[in-house]
């Protein structure tokens, strides 16, 4: 066939290039990022239909050929610091070990949230805006957090440094916010990293919701390096229906990420 048929100059036809469609960020980019968050929520309607097919990762070495530094096993067993770092792994046993108590949960989060610098946090925001909000809830069979009228959710006020409690909820009301997949029964404690969707983007408009997904990957490592240091499992379980729990601890809000420890 002569593929300059119906060219007026002669010229062979290229074929056309895929067009590769970036993220679209245009006025309404606000629209488009909770329409994404909204449309990516977990039901327990339709969970069943959710459940993702398990990918095996191959193994290979990508540029087998070029020079190399192998990385060592070696680390110092007594510095605690390398030891945590070595010991940080996701852990759904709860075994309750180290029964967390008032003074335990301060310790936790200073070293998490805080660190050493009064009116500043331990952990890195875009712009410092720290849009992310965190929610405690106690399970009060397997935890000792001692509190008037027994309340059982704290929400963590970074401008006075406390945990304010604001309400009671059974426990139940949390086992029936997750997939049953894991034992949440046994947990000591849940911690839930929350945003308004809608005020994260007076700073940095479209980037915002990347920004908010980076702030809470920061928060998370320091919590289970934490609890790897205290003794205390932990495991990041973004198995939950979005609308059950983040109606435990907010009207407004919706959660992005939550830990169990115990």
């Amino acid at each position: 066939m002569d593929s300059s048929k119906g060219n007026p100059h002669g010229e062979e036809r290229k074929p056309k290039q895929p067009i590769i469609k970036l993220w679209d960020y245009h006025h309404d980019y606000r629209e488009k990022y909770i329409d994404y968050h909204v449309n990516s929520l977990n039901t327990k309607l339709f969970a069943p239909s959710q459940m993702y097919r398990g990918i095996s990762q191959p193994i290979y070495k990508r540029y087998s050929n070029s020079p190399n530094i192998k990385v060592s096993n070696d680390y110092n067993v007594d510095s605690e610091f390398e030891n945590t770092m070595m010991q940080r792994r996701s852990d759904t046993t709860w075994e309750n070990k180290t029964l967390i108590d008032n003074d335990l949960l301060s310790s936790f989060c200073r070293l998490v949230f805080f660190g050493n610098a009064l009116g500043k946090r331990n952990y890195p925001s875009g712009g410092q805006m720290y849009h992310v909000n965190v929610y405690f809830v106690f399970n009060p069979m397997h935890s000792n957090i001692l509190v008037d009228g027994h309340l059982n959710v704290g929400y963590l006020d970074f401008l006075s440094e406390e945990i304010i409690f604001i309400n009671k909820i059974s426990w139940e009301k949390v086992i029936d916010s997750y997939y049953p997949v894991l034992p949440v029964e046994k947990a000591s404690m849940c911690i839930i990293l929350s945003v308004n969707l809608y005020e994260i983007d007076k700073k940095y408009k479209d980037l915002s919701y990347k920004l908010v997904q980076q702030e809470v990957g920061h928060i998370g490592q320091n919590i289970q390096l934490a609890a790897g240091y205290y003794g205390i499992g932990s495991v990041p379980l973004q198995g939950y229906y979005d609308i059950k729990l983040s109606r435990l601890i907010s009207d407004d809000e919706m959660v992005l990420s939550t830990y169990l420890l115990g």
